[in-house]
């Protein structure tokens, strides 16, 4: 699955993104292509030794402040932002 990241990086980069109003993300998401998403949930199901179904896999990416963050989007609290590209 993840073998390569640079080609997981680039069909992130690929996609189309943008707020979901319907829930709490605080950021920009992007529906994963559905080849993608199935190999994705097979190899996520491996690592947690749980079989996951009907799932909706989404690239995301936070964009907003942490200051301005709601209390249920600041959980977990240890996690640090990773920058990772300065295209948003």
């Amino acid at each position: 699955m993840f073998r390569n990241p640079a080609d997981v990086a680039t069909l992130g980069f690929a996609q189309t993104y943008a707020r979901d109003a319907g829930n709490f993300y605080p950021g920009m998401r992007s529906p994963m292509p559905e080849s993608f998403s199935v190999a994705f949930r097979a190899w996520l199901s491996r690592v947690l030794q749980r079989e996951l179904h009907d799932d909706s896999s989404y690239f995301s990416v936070v964009t907003t402040a942490s200051s301005e963050l709601l209390p249920i989007q600041r959980i977990p609290t240890t996690i640090q932002p990773i920058p990772v590209c300065s295209r948003w």
